[in-house]
């Protein structure tokens, strides 16, 4: 049984778009899964621990969480883990997307942050299998998907 018509449709489309409109398509719906879990720390007021920061602390986060973490994360995250188990358990692309966010989910933390995590995740993970078939870089695609995604909350936090 294949996927849903919707979703095959869908599939299609994002694997047509070029880089760009690739980019700015899946960074808003990072944005949009951001958004619909917001309420999240209405219930899990400990979601996130906002200090205000001084310079070098501002530039220390962003340094990390801008340009070091979007880029570990991504080889560790989605191509290594997406690489080793279709290597070793042969699992089709839907199941090493749903593992990879999975895990990077749960690496993250707290509860609030995991489900964000997790969402991004996918989103994360469909681009990189994505592109692997692409001429454009997987693991570059994916980094400045994660760059995106957490510019914002380097600026903000």
């Amino acid at each position: 049984m294949g996927m849903k018509p919707w979703i095959t449709k869908l599939d299609m489309k994002l694997r047509g778009l070029n880089p760009l409109g690739f980019i700015l398509t899946m960074s808003g719906a990072i944005y949009m899964s951001v958004i619909i879990l917001l309420p999240l720390y209405y219930y899990f007021p400990d979601g996130y621990v906002i200090e205000a920061p001084d310079e070098r602390t501002f530039i220390f986060d962003v340094i990390l969480f801008v340009i070091i973490a979007p880029f570990v994360e991504t080889i560790i995250f989605q191509m290594m883990i997406i690489k080793l188990f279709r290597k070793i358990f042969k699992f089709n692309n839907t199941v090493l997307v749903i593992l990879s966010a999975g895990i990077f989910g749960i690496a993250h933390s707290p509860f609030v942050t995991q489900c964000m995590a997790f969402l991004t995740g996918l989103i994360l993970a469909y681009s990189y299998v994505i592109y692997e078939q692409k001429d454009f870089s997987a693991v570059g695609m994916v980094t400045i998907l994660h760059v995106i995604r957490n510019l914002p909350i380097a600026i903000l936090c």
